[in-house]
């Protein structure tokens, strides 16, 4: 006996591995393309097509403002679509298209200023608002039916994390090198961009040949005692979820904030290396850095499991206040940048990348209190969030250095825009993160509640079965 569930516990455990790595596909494929449009699109424009900073933020903040509005319509298209593919798998076939809109925006024509700002803008808005987030809005739904086992679902989903954030650090080591053979040259940022992109896009496919959905939708019976689709989330449905649910709430503020900060700090930092650095090509210290969150993406789930997410959640935006802190003053003395970066990354890695095991909880605590079962508009929301604050935080940073009197392409900037990057780079994101952390101490305490609530999810879903 004891023989027999060894095998199956080791079978069970190679049959996650596989699933995470497969499932992980997906988050490399993009790793570059969101590496490009939140670090280096903003360089690109100024640095390399000579577009005024002021003009390349405003159109940015415009097309993010409109993919934040996207989002919400795309929840609503998930929750109510039906194929013989499932309801969320098929939103794979959006990574293609991402990787082919991508090359694109990074490949602008010679044009009057103004049309290339629009152009970038165009590029944009097909890139992240359509595709981006058709493929977003559909991600979580598509891990609920596909591993609808509570523990089988966090396995897959930590091992896809490690795997996937593991290469995408690597990637994000090279990028910064490709970054800086490239130069200020047109024609060698479109080949740079093909040949990062075009294979990863391949290998994102992965996972829809490879993961089926196994939750069905279900069916009802009608009044001709006929078995029919049971009816789709309504507006008002995804609108009584997020208003009577004030931890979707609370995680969409933690999103919001902490993409703001990052933004910043991701805007700002190609020119913090190049002007106070002196070097942009050791901005790879921020991926090595990283690396450090490697750690926390393995003993997320068993700290997790043990002390709640909650919990775990709170002690990692402490941690991550203090790297931020010793980041600021340290300067550019890359030992304290380094360590304060990984310190950051370590902390924030709960809500940035394991936020999905806080979402299903939410999901669970709606339908728990409100009676309706919906998961595209609660899943879609804190991307919502994630958008509309990458829009703000790369246009406000934008702002914040025009404003100051930056000019692209000067040897040397000045004193009033040096203090606006330093301030971009690091007092801002410090201080964002320790206001957020302020209020996930205060406001958030889900943990406590959930036994309650999938005992009486359980009970009640027990006497529908019966009935």
């Amino acid at each position: 006996m004891r023989e027999k569930t060894a095998n199956s516990q080791r079978h069970g455990g190679l049959r996650n591995l596989k699933n995470g790595v497969f499932w992980s596909s997906r988050y490399i494929s993009t790793a570059v393309t969101n590496t490009l449009f939140t670090s280096y699109i903003s360089f690109y424009a100024t640095d390399v097509l000579g577009l005024s900073l002021t003009m390349i933020a405003t159109v940015l903040l415009v097309t993010k403002l409109f993919d934040g509005v996207t989002d919400l319509i795309a929840g609503f298209i998930v929750d109510n679509t039906h194929t013989r593919f499932g309801k969320a798998r098929p939103y794979d076939w959006c990574i293609p298209f991402i990787a082919l809109f991508t090359i694109l925006t990074f490949s602008a024509p010679n044009a009057a200023p103004m049309v290339q700002a629009v152009y970038i803008g165009v590029m944009y808005i097909l890139t992240q608002a359509v595709f981006g987030t058709l493929l977003g809005a559909s991600d979580n739904v598509y891990l609920l039916r596909a591993f609808p086992n509570d523990k089988e679902r966090n396995n897959v989903f930590g091992v896809s994390t490690v795997f996937g954030q593991f290469v995408s650090l690597i990637l994000g080591v090279m990028i910064p090198k490709w970054i800086s053979a490239a130069g200020v040259i047109q024609s060698e940022w479109t080949k740079m961009v093909i040949f990062a992109t075009v294979p990863i896009a391949i290998f994102g496919m992965i996972r829809f040949f490879a993961i089926k959905e196994v939750t069905v939708d279900e069916t009802v019976i009608n009044t001709d005692g006929k078995k029919e689709k049971k009816q789709g989330v309504s507006f008002m449905d995804g609108i009584k979820a997020i208003v009577q649910n004030k931890y979707i709430l609370i995680l969409t503020l933690a999103i919001f904030t902490i993409v703001v900060a990052s933004g910043f700090l991701n805007t700002s930092a190609a020119y913090y290396f190049t002007y106070y650095v002196g070097d942009i090509s050791q901005m790879s210290v921020i991926a090595v850095a990283s690396f450090a969150s490697l750690l926390m993406l393995v003993i997320f789930v068993p700290l997790a499991n043990r002390f709640g997410k909650g919990n775990v959640m709170k002690v990692s935006l402490l941690i991550a206040l203090g790297g931020c802190i010793l980041r600021w003053i340290g300067g550019t003395n890359m030992i304290t940048m380094g360590v304060g970066l990984g310190l950051m990354m370590f902390g924030i890695m709960p809500i940035s990348v394991y936020f999905p095991l806080f979402l299903f909880d939410i999901i669970d605590y709606s339908e728990w209190k409100t009676g309706k079962r919906v998961e595209g508009v609660l899943a879609v929301f804190p991307n919502f969030a994630n958008k509309v604050a990458a829009g703000l935080s790369v246009s406000l940073g934008g702002f914040v250095m025009g404003v100051s009197g930056y000019v692209g392409g000067l040897e040397t900037q000045s004193e009033s825009a040096m203090r606006a990057i330093n301030m971009s780079f690091n007092a801002i994101p410090t201080i964002l993160l320790g206001i957020m952390t302020v209020i996930i101490f205060v406001f958030y305490n889900l943990d406590k509640q959930m036994p309650k609530v999938k005992e009486e999810l359980d009970a009640r879903k027990k006497a529908q079965q019966m009935t």
